[in-house]
Formats: C-alpha cells, sequence, structure tokens
C-alpha cells in the first residue's frame, strides 16, 4: 500500500524518480517472489496431504487406523483439522489460504509493477 503512496508522489521529470520508481518495482518484484513462494508451499501441503490419505485409503478398504494417520499429521492441530473436515477440506482450507495470499498480497504488487512500467514508459 505505501507503494502506491509513493507512486502518487511521481512527478515524472527527473532522473531521480527513475530510479526512485525502479526502487519501487524491485520491492514490488520481491514481495511477489516471497509470497509465490509461500503460496506453493501451501499447495505443495494440500496435494501432499490429498496424496497421502488417498494412498492409506487405497490400501485399508476398512477404514484408515488412527495410528496411521497421525503419522501423516505430526502436528495435533492439523489432526484435529483432518478429523473435522476431511482429505479434501484439509485440501480446500490450503487452497484457501493460497488465494488469500494472492489476494492480499500479490495482488497489489502486480498493480504496482504495472503502474511503474506505465510511468517509466513515460
Amino acid at each position: 500500500m505505501e507503494e502506491n503512496e509513493e507512486l502518487s508522489r511521481y512527478d515524472g521529470d527527473s532522473q531521480n524518480n527513475r530510479e526512485a520508481l525502479q526502487k519501487i518495482k524491485s520491492k514490488a518484484q520481491s514481495n511477489i517472489l516471497i509470497f509465490g513462494i509461500i503460496i506453493v508451499f501451501f499447495l505443495y501441503a494440500g496435494i501432499k496431504i490429498l496424496i497421502e490419505v488417498s494412498a492409506l485409503e487405497s490400501t485399508y478398504s476398512f477404514g484408515v487406523p488412527e495410528s496411521e494417520i497421525r503419522l501423516i499429521f505430526k502436528s495435533e492441530l492439523m489432526y484435529g483439522i483432518f478429523t473435522i473436515i476431511g482429505k479434501w477440506g484439509c485440501f480446500g482450507f490450503f487452497l484457501i489460504l493460497s488465494i488469500l495470499v494472492y489476494w492480499v498480497k500479490i495482488k497489489d504488487s502486480l498493480k504496482t509493477i504495472r503502474e511503474c512500467n506505465i510511468l517509466m514508459a513515460r
């Protein structure tokens, strides 16, 4: 958000402003990289849970033993979430987290980069 405030003060006539735009753009690009890695992690975690639980379900036809499921979920919190919402719920949970990170963090940075490119092209 502070990047957009800096863009609104840009007057467009000196080399210093071009360097300031490049600095703002670089900061936005690093935000995209960092939060992109977080999104990849959330998607990886969701897909990993889905695959591991599906493999256990195909191995045990009459229900997966709790001890086997606890091997997947090392955290008591994640095990509790899994018992409430199931494998698709856990996948959806991580998918929604990924979408939220995109919506809250990456979308603004993409807008900032687009505005910087427009201003630097002048």
